[in-house]
């Protein structure tokens, strides 16, 4: 583990303070945004054993069980609905590399859907799993895809780009095996959206005394905590042409909490559909060579 005192994205110094002294997981960091770009991220950078510490069995089979297993049918209906935003754009199914795969449940659904799937997981319990159910799955870093000698129509990263400790870099490594003018489906949760607003203005006006609803949304998990503007710039700047963005409710039946956190979620939800503010963002892109 060591410190990050510079910018992930533009590599600037000039950074403030969000929150000091967040202990996650027993991890102790400080939240950090760029004043330049306006990049949000934790200030340590984890090493390679302390990250595959973190996204052990134990994140996917308790922590997050929500997320990963209790709730497989809801996730594959929303894989289906990626599929069919996939579709719109490429006509033609061919390979399709989805980065960050987890269990296998996307490159599932794709592989059904006609695609020919490959996905990479730096979780050696998660690929296995995604393997025994026959499904191409690369236990591997995100790092040097050109290894993988060959060249994908479509690559996917659903809720990933936040996890990794070098963002900017793996979005570079996708357009190395992209095909020219294939496409880059990214999504992840964003701190534009109304539920972490209203939980920032909470902590804010608290003094930072409330402070459990601001820092659910800033786990040690996430090295980077993207706006729909921040991550569109780090996908343009690794050679992708941004198309479009979508902005969608995540649901409280994967959020992770007790029922009262589910059902307040899901009130804030609804909200935020109503001023256009969801947590969850796709960007669209096109890769450009």
């Amino acid at each position: 583990m060591k410190k990050i005192t510079h910018c992930k994205t533009c590599n600037s110094t000039n950074i403030k303070e969000v929150a000091k002294n967040v202990y996650s997981f027993g991890f102790k960091f400080d939240i950090v945004e760029c004043l330049d770009c306006k990049l949000r991220f934790r200030n340590i950078e984890l090493g390679k054993n302390e990250t595959e510490d973190l996204y052990s069995s134990k994140y996917f089979l308790k922590e997050q069980r929500d997320y990963f297993f209790n709730n497989v049918d809801y996730k594959k209906r929303i894989f289906t609905n990626r599929i069919k935003l996939i579709d719109q754009y490429c006509t033609n199914k061919g390979k399709v590399l989805d980065i960050g795969s987890a269990v296998g449940l996307f490159i599932e659904v794709a592989k059904n859907d006609g695609w020919e799937e490959t996905g990479i997981e730096i979780s050696s319990f998660a690929s296995n799993y995604a393997k025994e159910k026959g499904l191409k799955s690369l236990n591997r870093g995100f790092e040097n895809l050109e290894q993988l000698n060959q060249t994908f129509d479509v690559i996917t990263i659903w809720d990933v780009v936040d996890h990794a400790e070098r963002p900017l870099e793996l979005l570079k490594e996708a357009h190395k095996v992209v095909k020219n003018g294939g496409y880059i489906f990214v999504e992840t949760t964003i701190i534009d959206s109304a539920i972490y607003r209203l939980a920032e203005i909470i902590y804010d006006l608290s003094f930072r005394l409330i402070k459990a609803p601001f820092l659910k949304g800033y786990p040690v998990h996430h090295s980077n905590y993207y706006s729909e503007e921040t991550m569109k710039k780090d996908i343009e700047k690794a050679g992708f042409k941004s198309i479009t963005s979508i902005r969608e409710t995540l649901g409280e039946t994967i959020f992770s909490g007790g029922i009262l956190t589910k059902w307040l979620f899901k009130i804030i939800e609804k909200v935020s559909i109503v001023f256009h503010k969801e947590i969850v963002c796709i960007i669209v892109a096109r890769a450009i060579k």
